[in-house]
This record gives C-alpha cells, structure tokens and sequence, in this order.
C-alpha cells in the first residue's frame, strides 16, 4: 500500500488508516487527558512494515509511536502530526524455552502465560494487568528481570 502523508509517500504491505475515528482513538491514552492526533495509523502487515515507518518518519522528521493497549498516560504513547503503529496485529508466541519466550511486542501477558503455563513455565516477573502487551512494560522498564 502507498499512502501519501503530507509531502511524503509511506509504502508498507498492512493496513494505514487515516480517517477521523481512526486517528482520534490513536490519540487518546489511559489517562484521557492529552490527545494528540497522529496523522495516520498504521497496522503493520510485517516486520518490514515498522522499519518502513521508522525510515520514513526519519527521512520527514515526524514522530512515531508503537501503541498496543494504550496504557500509556500524559500522551506519552502518541504521535502528534506522525504515525501510530497500532502493535495489537503483531502478537504471536513463536516459542517458548526454558529459559525464555520468543514474541511479537503485541502479545499480551495473558497470551504468555497460556502458551508457558502448558508446559509449567512462566515469566519471573509480570505486570499487574495481564492485558497489556508485552512491547510496553519491557520498553519503558515496567518489568525486570530476575537472576
């Protein structure tokens, strides 16, 4: 799909919404009081769909901001006149080890532990709310890990 933003051409396989309903939810966060409104949303098709975003966000100087459950609060988790990549599609468990499980950033907590429970695993650590993806706590430091 090629879409124009602004001056700029944003190729990617997914999905990019740029309708009002679209933008106006990417810009609303846990805490409801700061909106601001990306001027697209992009549900990526693939791996090769979030580089696209952060080239061209970087070739045009805009934001990006990778959104799963938007838990984020004071609109740290949006995009202002860039691009919210909505993480939710990308939520696979590939494998789950002893040590360690293998899964995309949109995978929640809840969606780990049924894959690791099975096999009488789970995390060392988990958040509070097993509905959040996985991208989020680990990229602000929400969990930690344990020796």
């Amino acid at each position: 799909m090629i879409v124009p933003i602004g001056q700029a051409l944003l190729v990617v396989d997914g999905d990019v919404r740029r309708d009002l309903a679209s933008r106006a939810a990417a810009a609303d966060d846990f805490g409801h009081m700061v909106h601001h409104r990306p001027e697209a949303v992009v549900r990526p098709g693939s791996d090769g769909d979030l580089a696209s975003v952060l080239r061209w966000a970087a070739r045009n100087g805009r934001r990006v901001a990778p959104q799963g459950r938007r838990h984020s609060v004071f609109g740290r988790g949006q995009a202002a006149g860039g691009v919210a990549v909505d993480m939710r599609g990308r939520c696979a468990v590939h494998s789950v080890r002893r040590d360690w499980v293998v899964v995309d950033a949109g995978a929640t907590w809840r969606q780990v532990l049924a894959a690791t429970l099975p096999q009488g695993l789970a995390p060392a650590t988990l958040p509070d709310y097993l509905d959040l993806t996985v991208g989020g706590p680990v990229s602000v430091g929400g969990v930690r890990a344990t020796a």
